[in-house]
């Protein structure tokens, strides 16, 4: 009976020294973490902006130079995302456009996240090295980089930080039963999902967590979530209309049934990728003019991954880990595609920590008595992904060679025609066509590489034309082709016809633009009435549209 008692004294102040460490190491831990990653990405402060986005986001967007109710109500790039314009807003007073303001920012708030996850990985029972290496693994991992260097994923790095600030509120909550901490998750989140609505999987997260906790499930458990599946709603249905005129589905009737192997390839594609992060770039097109034999597996691979946990479910890490990141990686599936990228690296940068816990618990495991195998195993694939980061980070300092080397490694229209309108914007008329013709070579329907070329015809405005033409042909709803062939016959000095077509796009979409080319031709033609007219159109569209307000407050003394 002593030995007993002696037995469970030991085992209690084992316990008490083990607490007692991680209590006190957590931030040495934290510390030596975040020192890494500052220095590896610390050249991102010296880092200009980036041709992708960078412009329609910062560099032209009137809604970020001062504090309004506009950054409430106006989408950006067919997304709803107050928080992070309102980020971008105080970024830009305090810095204006000066770049090392907003990379700054962005570093700061994975410094941020790395800390709150090393705190989150500790709260739900990991070890302190399991934590340490998730979050250095988070902290470093190449996929990771566009997340943190590109400027206009702020909303990445900020829904992030609000995400896993809820999660640890969350287990307050659960351990001290307060309501204060409940209601705090909830603020958090409802912050989380106004940064990027990817944040719609909070909910099921809270359940899974709820799951690894082994709770009960409820009533009351279930009460609990309703205002996150609420505000979850709410995010979703804003975000559906403010991407209605851009969801694009690269499937035809004919080949919808397409839509499973694409879900399930682009799921094996972040597994590999996470694993193995070679050939990476800014965007991966659907594989629809060769689709490879693997894609048909990837179905199968995928039912190989569910079989395997679902054999292994004892061990709860795996089922927690993958479930995590199945459920913060399937918003982004293509079950109803946005845009024309199969996927993106960013999409990965929370749900990555699903799949690295459970093999970082499995190691420890493994290697229990065997402290160095575990680390060496573990250092060893730290630093080369250190090295891989590194390496792309280098990338970013120069739109050039980043376009370039993503475009090398996944050929791709849209890189091509982002090329091509940074060579334009630098004057360089020659290159510009010289991308915008590789663009209509691989893929000769898609409008929007007639409508980029047409910007590159100098004075050869019957050519510009002929783009416009084609791109409307290809396209009748794409309303700023008709904005353009406006501004084409504006400028050959045919004002009925460029009425004709401005009417027409306006018709298909208000844009704020649109609306000032016409009252642009009306003040002209001295009809001062109509050109205020069209001036307020924009403004009524775009509040912040420089160039009209300007105008009517230069119309205001003309009666």
């Amino acid at each position: 009976m002593k030995k007993t008692k002696s037995t469970s004294n030991k085992q209690t102040t084992s316990t008490s020294v083990q607490k007692n460490t991680t209590a006190t190491s957590w931030w040495i831990v934290g510390l030596v973490v975040v020192v890494v990653s500052f220095f590896l990405y610390a050249p991102t402060l010296n880092y200009g902006f980036s041709a992708v986005d960078d412009g329609v986001y910062v560099q032209q967007n009137a809604l970020i130079t001062s504090i309004t109710k506009a950054i409430w109500t106006t989408p950006i790039a067919q997304n709803y995302h107050p928080l992070t314009m309102l980020s971008l807003t105080l970024d830009y007073n305090f810095g204006e456009l000066n770049a090392a303001t907003y990379h700054r920012t962005n570093l700061l708030l994975h410094l941020v996240n790395t800390i709150l996850l090393l705190l989150v990985v500790l709260k739900l029972g990991a070890s302190i090295r399991v934590a340490g290496f998730s979050a250095l693994l988070f902290a470093i991992h190449p996929m990771h980089v566009e997340s943190v260097a590109w400027i206009s994923e702020r909303k990445d790095v900020l829904y992030t930080a609000f995400y896993l600030a809820s999660i640890l509120t969350y287990l307050h909550y659960l351990q001290s039963k307060k309501w204060n901490w409940f209601l705090v998750t909830v603020g958090l989140a409802l912050c989380s999902l106004l940064a990027k609505p990817q944040a719609v999987s909070f909910p099921l997260a809270l359940l899974l967590i709820d799951w690894w906790q082994k709770r009960a499930f409820t009533s009351k458990l279930w009460l609990e979530k309703i205002p996150f599946f609420a505000l979850a709603l709410g995010m979703g249905i804003a975000t559906i209309y403010a991407q209605q005129n851009a969801l694009h589905d690269p499937l035809s009737n004919d080949t919808v049934w397409l839509r499973p192997f694409f879900i399930s390839y682009t799921l094996i594609l972040y597994f590999v990728k996470l694993l193995v992060p070679l050939q990476q770039a800014l965007f991966y097109p659907y594989p629809l003019e060769q689709i490879p034999f693997y894609m048909y597996l990837a179905p199968l691979a995928i039912a190989a991954i569910l079989y395997f946990t679902y054999r292994f479910r004892s061990q709860r890490e795996w089922v927690f880990g993958l479930g995590f990141f199945l459920i913060c990686v399937s918003p982004t599936l293509p079950f109803k595609p946005f845009g024309t990228s199969i996927l993106a690296e960013r999409y990965t940068y929370l749900a990555a920590v699903g799949l690295f816990l459970p093999i970082l618990i499995w190691l420890e495991k493994r290697f229990e008595n065997e402290a160095l195998k575990f680390y060496g195993i573990t250092g060893t694939f730290s630093l080369i992904m250190f090295v891989t980061a590194y390496l792309q980070i280098g990338l970013w300092s120069d739109n050039r060679t980043l376009l370039k080397k993503s475009d090398e490694n996944q050929p791709s229209v849209f890189v091509k025609n982002i090329l091509a309108n940074w060579y334009g914007s630098l004057g360089n008329v020659d290159s510009a066509r010289i991308y915008s013709n590789a663009a209509i070579a691989q893929k000769p329907d898609l409008a929007y590489s007639y409508f980029t070329r047409a910007h590159f015809c100098g004075s050869n405005l019957n050519l510009a034309k002929l783009d416009a033409d084609k791109a409307i042909a290809l396209d009748p709803q794409y309303a700023l082709a008709y904005l353009l062939k406006g501004l084409i016959y504006a400028q050959s000095g045919k004002d009925d016809s460029a009425f004709i077509a401005l009417r027409k796009g306006l018709a298909i979409k208000p844009i704020a633009d649109g609306y000032l080319l016409i009252g642009e031709l009306y003040e002209k033609n001295k009809q001062i009435d109509s050109a205020r007219y069209y001036f307020k159109k924009a403004v009524a569209v775009e509040p912040n549209n420089t160039v009209a307000n300007e105008k009517l407050a230069n119309l205001a003394a003309i009666k």
